[in-house]
């Protein structure tokens, strides 16, 4: 008498294969560009705080041209590579203290209008004594104290975009009027 083997055929198995490497095709180029959406948002929501919260600290403090977002869109090499990276800090006594810092390798800023967003310099904004914002470029962090501070009395618009997917941005709006009041679409 022959005895059946309770195992599984070789045809069995290659049509289980085939439907987890169907399913994968599907689920992968999803999740990619699920993740990249989620960094952008990331990113847009992480630099409306830091205004907004530099905004405030400026405001409740009465701290004019001491606290600034500073932001480095790929233009300086931070340990040998290049990257988008984003930071709140203070200046006290000549010193520069990060009170928060964002970093993306994943995206980038381009400005839709107003102020353009440079590529080669540090681009920092801050409030002054009347509360209105300034845009302006600097070469380092310690060169903040002398940089001109001219007021911007227009709305600035800057997209946070994926490097890797085109259609996938969100723009962030430094509203003029009211001051302080940062929209992300």
């Amino acid at each position: 008498m022959r005895r059946r083997c309770k195992a599984f055929t070789l045809v069995e198995m290659v049509i289980v294969i085939s439907i987890l490497l169907i399913l994968l095709a599907i689920t992968i180029p999803n999740y990619l560009v699920m993740s990249e959406r989620a960094e952008v948002d990331r990113v847009a929501k992480g630099i409306a705080s830091m205004i907004t919260e530099m905004y405030e600290k400026i405001d409740s403090e009465m701290a004019y041209y001491k606290y600034f977002v500073v932001i480095n869109n790929w233009a300086k090499e931070i340990e040998g590579k290049k990257y988008l990276e984003v930071k709140l800090i203070k200046i006290e006594n000549n010193n520069v203290i990060t009170l928060k810092q964002l970093v993306s390798r994943r995206v980038k800023l381009k400005s839709i209008s107003g102020y353009k967003i440079a590529d080669q310099l540090l681009s920092c904004i801050t409030y002054n004594n009347r509360l209105l914002y300034s845009i302006f470029d600097v070469n380092s962090e310690e060169a903040l104290t002398l940089a001109p501070f001219t007021p911007i009395t227009y709305d600035t618009m800057i997209e946070v975009v994926s490097i890797s997917v085109s259609n996938i941005k969100k723009k962030i709006t430094i509203k003029a009027i009211p001051t302080g009041s940062v929209v992300i679409e």
